[in-house]
């Protein structure tokens, strides 16, 4: 509590406890890449990549340590991209 010219003013801080950050760092939003450079990259740091087959369109999800990241695209383009990842893949 602070006394500021007469009146009474409140300050409030509040810490979250080492468990409620990694929560909050674990999970965060994934983030979608777009470029296929950039998420074959990516996949040289990735703990595990899982595949989901839509009607024509294949998403590619990798873990990281930090982060998730998805990629959307065709069947036939998802195939060479999955044969240039060297992480444990798994089909949903």
């Amino acid at each position: 509590m602070l006394l500021v010219s007469g009146t009474c003013k409140i300050t409030r801080t509040y810490y979250l406890a080492p468990v409620q950050m990694r929560r909050l760092e674990i999970y965060g939003m994934p983030k979608q890449v777009f470029d296929t450079e950039e998420f074959l990259a990516l996949a040289e740091d990735a703990i595990s990549c899982i595949i989901k087959k839509n009607d024509g369109q294949t998403k590619l999800k990798l873990r990281t340590n930090r982060y998730l990241y998805t990629i959307v695209m065709d069947s036939a383009e998802a195939k060479t991209v999955l044969g240039k990842i060297q992480c444990p893949t798994e089909e949903i």
